[in-house]
C-alpha cells in the first residue's frame, strides 16, 4: 500500500469492504498514506542510495515543499538501518512524520530503526526551522 502510494497509483480495493478484518482496515483507510497518494504536484517516486543491502529507498518531493520517503525490506529477515537525510539530497534537520504509524518523529538528521521481513517505512520530510 505505502508503495502504491508512492507511485501517485489509482487506490482500488478488490475485496468487499463489510469483511475487512480491523488491520486491513487500518492500512487501507489511513488517512495519511492516501494523502501521500493523492499529492496535487503528482510527482513520480524515484529510487535513492540503498543504505545497506537488500533495503531500498525511494523519494517523492511533495506539495508545499515536502519529501516522501519509501524505505522497503527486501531480506528474509528484519534488517537494521539507518538513514542519513542528506544522504537522499534532503535538509540535513528535517522533521519526520511516520505514516503508517501516524507519528511524529524526533527532528533530527537520521533515521535508525530495524524493519521487519518484508516490512516497510514510509515518512513525510519537512524542513526544519533554523
Amino acid at each position: 500500500f505505502a508503495a502504491w502510494a508512492m507511485v501517485a497509483a489509482p487506490l482500488i480495493a478488490g475485496n468487499d469492504p463489510r469483511t475487512l478484518d480491523a488491520a486491513t482496515r487500518a492500512i487501507l483507510l489511513n488517512p495519511e498514506v492516501i494523502a501521500l497518494d493523492q499529492d496535487p504536484l503528482v510527482h513520480p517516486a524515484v529510487p535513492a542510495a540503498s543504505p545497506a543491502p537488500g533495503i531500498r529507498v525511494w523519494t517523492r518531493p511533495l506539495a508545499a515543499g515536502a519529501t516522501a520517503v519509501l524505505v522497503l525490506n527486501l531480506n528474509d529477515a528484519p534488517t537494521p538501518v539507518t538513514l542519513s537525510w542528506a544522504s537522499l539530497g534532503l535538509p540535513g534537520n528535517a522533521a519526520a512524520r511516520d505514516l503508517l504509524a501516524r507519528a511524529d518523529l524526533p527532528t533530527g538528521p537520521t533515521w535508525q530503526a530495524t524493519l521487519p521481513t518484508h516490512g516497510a517505512a514510509l515518512f513525510r520530510l519537512t524542513p526544519a526551522n533554523p
